[in-house]
C-alpha cells in the first residue's frame, strides 16, 4: 500500500496522481466527510473455507488448553493483560486514523459478474426508478461560476480502479467512494467494474441513502468544489429543491449475491458442556455433535477433562462393536445406539460434562484457591496440578446432590453449601449467583417439565409445516408462538410440525378417558368406613386425596371397636378417649389382635408402661431395669405388639394428667429407649413420625426437643434396623435420668484424640464421619476408606475392626462384659483416593500411620537378585532425611549410627553393601540439599508424597500359612493387599510371587476346615479363572479387607484421580 501511486479524478477536473507515504495522506481535503463514524472495507478477495467432516465438531481451546470458558490461570492471565494492552493500544491508533479517512459506504452489495467481456475500466451508472430527483444549489465560487448561473445537476463523480493486480481491503475502501446524486425515495446505484485476473472478479455496488447526502449539504461541502486549485471561497449554504422526473424503466437484475467474510482472529465452538437433570438424549442431530465433540476431544494428546482410564473406555466401546479408526471420520456410518452407549459412558466421568469456576473456599484458618465443577452426578472440589500434564485436575471432595441440603447466596460473592450432616462449606466467587442457579436445577430439578401425547388416530399430511404421524406414536410438544387455537406443536424425533389437537390425548389418559396409572380415590366416607379385617391393611386417603395421619384417623381404622353392635359407629367422644391419658390398666389391647396370647401381652405391656412411669407401684424387690428388660423380652418374643406398645405410649404422654410429677418426664423418657431399639410396621409408620413431628415443632410444648430426638432415633432405626445388644442397667438409669449423651474418647495416629458425644443410636459411620470432617475430609467417597478399630489393652494389643452400621454403646456393651479394657482407633484401611496434604491433623495422621509400615521395611521390595535399585535407595536416603526433619527430638542432635538406624527400613541394614556409617554420610550429603528450616508437617508432608509414588504405599500384610495355586502349593508367605490389588511376597525377604489387580478379583469366600481358616478366591483371567486357596488366621480380616477395597473401587473409581485407578 505504501508508496503506492494513486490516481484520484474529482468532478470534471482532470485526474491528478498522489503518492502514498504516509497513512496521513489517505485524507483528501476534498472528499466531504459522512457522519458514519466507522468505514467499511469492500472485500477484494475471497477466502477459501476450511474443509470439515459435515459431521464432525471441532473440539474447542475450552476443553483442550483451558479447563472451563473464561477461566485462566495466573501463569497465562499474566500474557493474556499484555495482549489486551496491546490490543487497546492498536484500537486506539486506529480510531485516530478514521477521523482522516474519506466517508464510509452504508450499505454494500457485492455481485459476481456474469461475463468478462470489458477488460477496460468502465464505470457504468445504472438507472434506478426514482419519483423525483434532488437538485443542489451550487456554491458560489469567484473563479467557476457565476452568481447568476442556474442550478444544474450535479454529475455523479466516479473514482476508477487502476491498478493490474488484486486492491487490499483498505486500497479499495479508499479508492471505491462516490458521492453521486440520487432520487428521494431510492439510491442510486453505481457498478465499478475491474479488468479481468486470474481470481474471481465481482462487482461491487455501492449504496448511500439520501440522509448521507442531506448531511453532507449541511456540513457546507459539495461534490463538485473539490479540486487542487486555490483555495475557494467559502461557499453559501442552501436548501436542496425538490423536481418532479418522470420515472424511467430499469433493467431487470440478475446478478447472485455474495457474501464475504474477512478470517477472524478467534474461534467460535459450540460444544455440551453438561446435561440438566432428567435430560434425554432424543435428538439425532444432538447425539452426532456430542459423539462427534466426545471423539475429538479423545484424539487431543492432553485433554483436561479426560482420564486415560476413560480414554481408554471409548477404545473398549468402539472395540467391542469393530468400529474402525477410518469410520471415525465418516461417523454417519456409525449407528445411533453405538453413539449413544458411548455418550452415557461418558456421562459416568467425573469432570467431562461439568461447569468448573474458579473458587476461594474460606476455611476457618486460611483461603484456599480451588475449582468448584458441577454436573449431573454431583459437586466436586478440584485442585489443579500443571506439573501432572495426563490428569491436571485432582479431585479433593465430592459431594451428590443428596448430601447437600442447602445452598445459601450469604452476600452477593459469597456462596455457602450446607450438607445433610450440618458440614459448611465456604465459596467466595463474582459467579456466587449463577453457581447457586445451576446447583439448584440439580437439587429441585428444571423449573420447566416436557409433556407428550399420544396419537389417537392417524394424520397423514403432504404439509411442509405439518406433523405426520400413525396412531399409538408419542409426541413431544414444543411451545411455539403463532399456533392456530385447536392446532398443537410437536415434535417426533427431528421432525417438527403443527397437527389437529383432535388426533392426540394426553399420554397418562387412555382413550376411554381413564387415568390407568393413578388409583381412583376414595370415597369421602371411606375413612370412616369399619373394616373387619385383621391389623394390617394399608392406611386410607380422604375424599380429597390428602394423608392426615393423625392418630385419630389411625384409632378409627385399625382400634378395636366399642364392646357391643360392631356395626355402630363411633362417636368422636369415644375415640378421643381411645388416644388420651389414662390412670386404669387397659383389658384389652388397642389395635384388633388375633388371639388370647397376644391381647394378654399388650395388657402387660401396658402394665409395666404404668409401672416405669410411676402410675402404678413396683412390687417388692423390682427394679426400674427390671420393667425396662419385661417390656423389651415381649417386644422382640411378638413384633405385632411393636405397633401396640407405640399406640399405648402415645396415649400415656397425650393430655396426661397424672397425679405423679414425673410421670409424663418418664413417659417420654420411655419413647427415647424404645425407639432406639424397635421399628414400627409401615402402617403405623407415617402416623407415628406425623406425631412426633407435631410434638417436635411445636416450641410451646415442654417435650418438643425430645420428641425431635425421638425422631433420630426412630429414623436411625428404620435404616440401621435398632439396637441389638439389651442395655446395660448404667444406661438405662442414666436414661430414666435424663442423662441420654456418653462422651467417648476416639484416638487418632500421631497421639491426636478427640471426644465425641455419642447418643443411644450413634453408630460407627456417624463418628468416621465426625472425626474425618476434623481432618479436612469431606467427600463420603473418600470417607468410606477410613475405618474405626477397637483395640484391647491385653497383652497382644487385639484389634477388631468395627463395620460402619454398628451402634457404638452395642460394641461397648459387649466389650464390657469382657472385662478387658479397650480404645477406639480411627485407621485407614483403603488407600484409593489421592493424599490430599492441605491439613496439619491429616498430615500427622498419616504420617504416623505409614511411618511403622516404612520403618519395619513392609513398604520396599528389593529387586530379583535381592538389591535395591539406585533410585529406590536415593530416595531411602531423601527420606529418612524428612524423617529427620519432621522429628522435634531428632533435630537438636546431630545425625549418628544410632539415629540413622530408626530412620531406615530394616529390609535395607541387612545389606552389607551400604553400611550404617555409609548411610549417615548420605542423609547428611541429602540435608545439604534441602532447606533445614522448613516446619515439621512440611516435611512430613514432603515424606508423604514420594512414599506415596512406591507400588507397596498403603498394603496392609498379613502372614500366610500356605497357599495353593493351581493346584501349586506355596509354603509360608505374606499376602500384601493395597490399591495395586493383591499381591503375594516372599516370607524372607518380601520379594513379589504373583499379583492381581483389583478389577480382576472375583468373589471371595472364607469358610473353616478343621479349626483352620481358610479364604478362597477366584481371580479372573484372560483364558481362564485362577482359584487360589490361602489359609491364615486373619482370613476373616483378609476377606473384609479385600471387600470394602472392591466397594469402594467400584463405587466410586469415577470419583478417583489416582494412580491406583490408572493401573486397572
Amino acid at each position: 500500500m505504501y508508496g503506492e501511486t494513486v490516481v484520484v479524478s474529482y468532478g470534471d477536473h482532470p485526474p491528478t496522481r498522489k503518492v502514498v507515504t504516509d497513512d496521513n495522506d489517505f485524507a483528501p481535503v476534498s472528499i466531504a466527510s459522512a457522519p458514519t463514524p466507522a468505514p467499511r472495507a469492500v472485500p477484494s478477495r475471497v477466502e477459501q473455507p476450511i474443509q470439515r467432516d459435515a459431521n464432525v465438531v471441532q473440539g474447542a481451546i475450552l476443553n483442550s488448553e483451558h479447563i472451563t470458558p473464561g477461566k485462566l490461570f495466573n501463569p497465562i492471565r499474566t500474557m493474556a493483560k499484555a495482549q489486551l494492552e496491546k490490543e487497546r493500544a492498536a484500537l486506539a491508533r486506529i480510531d485516530a486514523r478514521q477521523k482522516l479517512l474519506p466517508p464510509p459506504v452504508d450499505e454494500i452489495k457485492i455481485m459476481r459478474r456474469k461475463t468478462d467481456t470489458n477488460p477496460a475500466v468502465l464505470p457504468t451508472i445504472i438507472p434506478e426508478e426514482p419519483e423525483e430527483e434532488i437538485v443542489l444549489a451550487q456554491h458560489q465560487h469567484h473563479h467557476r461560476r457565476s452568481p447568476s448561473s442556474s442550478p444544474e445537476r450535479v454529475s455523479p463523480v466516479v473514482v476508477p480502479i487502476m491498478r493490474s493486480r488484486r486492491p487490499s481491503h483498505r486500497e479499495s475502501a479508499r479508492e471505491s467512494m462516490v458521492v453521486a446524486s440520487r432520487p428521494a425515495s431510492r439510491a442510486s446505484r453505481v457498478e465499478i467494474r475491474a479488468p479481468p485476473s486470474d481470481d474471481d472478479d465481482w462487482v461491487t455496488e455501492i449504496y448511500r441513502p439520501k440522509e448521507s447526502q442531506n448531511m453532507l449539504i449541511d456540513r457546507g461541502h459539495d461534490a463538485d468544489d473539490q479540486y487542487d486549485g486555490p483555495a475557494p471561497v467559502q461557499p453559501v449554504q442552501q436548501q436542496p429543491v425538490f423536481v418532479p422526473r418522470p420515472p424511467q424503466a430499469a433493467p431487470p437484475q440478475k446478478e447472485r449475491t455474495a457474501v464475504h467474510a474477512p478470517k477472524q482472529p478467534w474461534k467460535l465452538t459450540i460444544r455440551k458442556m453438561n446435561f440438566l437433570p432428567g435430560e434425554e438424549l432424543d435428538d439425532v442431530q444432538i447425539i452426532d455433535q456430542v459423539f462427534a465433540q466426545i471423539i475429538d476431544d479423545c484424539r487431543r494428546a492432553n485433554a483436561y477433562r479426560i482420564r486415560a482410564t476413560e480414554r481408554d473406555n471409548v477404545t473398549a466401546i468402539l472395540k467391542k462393536h469393530q468400529i474402525h479408526p477410518d469410520q471415525l471420520n465418516r461417523q454417519y456410518e456409525i449407528s445411533s445406539d453405538i453413539k449413544i452407549e458411548l455418550i452415557m459412558a461418558a456421562r459416568k466421568w467425573p469432570l467431562y460434562f461439568n461447569q468448573i469456576f474458579e473458587v476461594i473456599e474460606e476455611r476457618a484458618t486460611e483461603n484456599v484457591f480451588i475449582l468448584l465443577a458441577v454436573g449431573e452426578s454431583g459437586i466436586r472440589l478440584l485442585v489443579h496440578n500443571p506439573e501432572n500434564t495426563q490428569s491436571p485436575l485432582i479431585i479433593q471432595d465430592h459431594f451428590e446432590f443428596g448430601d447437600i441440603k442447602d445452598v445459601m447466596l450469604e452476600e452477593r460473592q459469597l456462596l455457602t453449601l450446607r450438607t445433610r450432616t450440618n458440614m459448611l462449606v465456604h465459596l467466595r466467587t463474582d459467579q456466587a449467583a449463577q453457581i447457586r442457579a445451576i446447583i439448584e436445577k440439580y437439587l429441585y430439578g428444571s423449573a420447566k417439565s416436557r409433556s407428550f401425547v399420544l396419537a389417537s388416530s392417524d394424520y397423514i399430511t403432504n404439509e411442509s409445516d405439518h406433523l405426520s404421524f400413525a396412531k399409538g406414536q408419542r409426541i413431544e410438544l414444543v411451545e411455539k408462538n403463532g399456533v392456530p387455537r385447536g392446532w398443537m406443536h410437536g415434535r417426533i424425533h427431528n421432525r417438527y410440525g403443527i397437527f389437529p389437537s383432535e388426533h392426540v390425548v394426553p399420554e397418562h389418559v387412555d382413550e376411554r378417558g381413564h387415568h390407568p396409572d393413578v388409583p381412583a380415590l376414595n370415597s369421602p366416607h371411606a375413612v370412616y368406613e369399619r373394616r373387619d379385617d385383621s391389623y394390617g391393611y394399608e392406611y386410607a386417603e380422604d375424599g380429597d386425596g390428602r394423608e392426615k395421619h393423625t392418630m385419630l384417623e389411625f384409632a378409627l381404622l385399625y382400634f378395636r371397636p366399642p364392646r357391643g353392635d360392631r356395626r355402630k359407629d363411633w362417636s368422636w367422644k369415644e375415640v378421643a378417649k381411645r388416644v388420651m391419658w389414662t390412670d386404669r390398666p387397659i383389658q384389652q389391647s388397642l389395635l384388633r389382635l388375633d388371639g388370647a396370647e397376644a391381647n394378654k401381652l399388650a395388657c402387660d405391656v401396658f402394665l409395666n408402661m404404668m409401672k416405669y412411669m410411676g402410675d402404678e407401684p413396683l412390687k417388692k424387690g423390682e427394679l426400674i431395669t427390671d420393667v425396662v428388660y419385661r417390656l423389651f423380652m415381649m417386644m422382640k418374643r411378638l413384633e405385632i405388639l411393636r405397633d401396640e406398645a407405640y399406640c399405648q405410649l402415645i396415649r400415656q404422654t397425650t393430655n396426661n394428667r397424672s397425679e405423679q410429677a414425673d410421670s409424663l418426664v418418664r413417659g417420654w423418657r420411655l419413647f427415647i429407649i424404645l425407639t432406639s431399639f424397635f421399628d414400627c410396621s409401615s402402617v403405623l409408620k407415617p402416623y407415628l413420625m406425623k406425631h412426633l413431628i407435631d410434638v417436635a415443632n411445636d416450641s410451646r410444648r415442654p417435650f418438643h426437643g425430645t420428641a425431635q430426638q425421638c425422631i433420630s432415633n426412630l429414623s436411625k432405626t428404620f435404616k440401621f434396623g435398632g439396637r441389638k445388644f439389651l442395655l446395660n442397667s448404667s444406661e438405662i438409669l442414666e436414661i430414666t435420668k435424663g442423662k441420654t449423651i456418653k462422651r467417648q474418647t476416639y484416638f487418632i495416629p500421631g497421639g491426636h484424640k478427640k471426644v465425641v458425644n455419642t447418643t443411644s443410636v450413634t453408630v460407627v459411620e456417624d463418628v468416621i464421619k465426625e472425626l474425618c470432617s476434623d481432618l479436612n475430609i469431606r467427600s463420603p467417597s473418600e470417607q468410606q476408606e477410613f475405618v474405626l478399630c477397637a483395640v484391647l489393652e491385653n497383652a497382644h494389643a487385639d484389634t477388631h475392626y468395627v463395620k460402619n452400621d454398628e451402634y457404638l454403646l452395642d460394641i461397648a456393651t459387649e466389650l464390657e462384659h469382657k472385662t478387658t479394657p479397650y480404645s477406639f482407633h480411627l485407621r485407614r484401611a483403603v488407600w484409593l483416593h489421592p493424599l490430599r496434604l492441605d491439613s496439619a491433623l491429616y498430615i500427622d495422621c498419616m504420617y504416623y500411620q505409614i511411618l511403622p509400615d516404612y520403618q519395619t521395611g513392609l513398604l520396599v521390595s528389593p529387586q530379583n537378585n535381592g538389591h535395591f535399585s539406585a533410585a529406590t535407595l536415593d530416595d531411602i536416603a531423601k527420606l529418612a532425611a524428612y524423617v529427620y526433619l519432621g522429628n522435634e527430638e531428632y533435630r537438636q542432635h546431630a545425625i549418628d549410627e544410632r539415629m540413622v538406624i530408626e530412620m531406615l527400613p530394616k529390609t535395607t541394614l541387612l545389606s552389607r553393601i551400604v553400611t550404617p556409617d555409609m548411610w549417615v554420610e548420605r542423609v547428611e550429603r541429602k540435608l545439604r540439599t534441602m532447606d533445614t528450616g522448613i516446619s515439621v508437617a512440611h516435611a512430613r508432608a514432603a515424606f508423604l508424597e514420594i512414599v506415596e509414588k512406591w507400588p507397596s504405599f498403603g498394603a496392609l500384610f498379613y502372614r500366610v500359612l500356605s497357599s495353593t495355586e493351581h493346584d501349586r502349593e506355596i509354603a509360608e508367605t505374606v499376602i500384601s493387599i493395597n490399591r495395586a490389588g493383591l499381591r503375594l511376597l516372599s516370607g524372607d525377604n518380601y520379594r513379589t510371587l504373583a499379583e492381581y489387580s483389583l478389577s480382576a478379583i472375583g468373589p471371595i469366600s472364607p469358610f473353616t476346615r478343621n479349626s483352620s481358616e481358610y479364604l478362597d478366591i477366584t481371580v479372573r483371567g484372560a483364558d481362564r479363572d485362577i482359584r487360589m486357596t490361602i489359609q491364615s488366621d486373619k482370613a476373616a480380616d483378609i476377606a473384609r479387607l479385600i471387600g470394602h477395597y472392591l466397594f469402594v473401587y467400584k463405587n466410586h473409581k469415577n470419583s478417583i484421580t489416582s494412580e491406583a485407578t490408572r493401573t486397572h
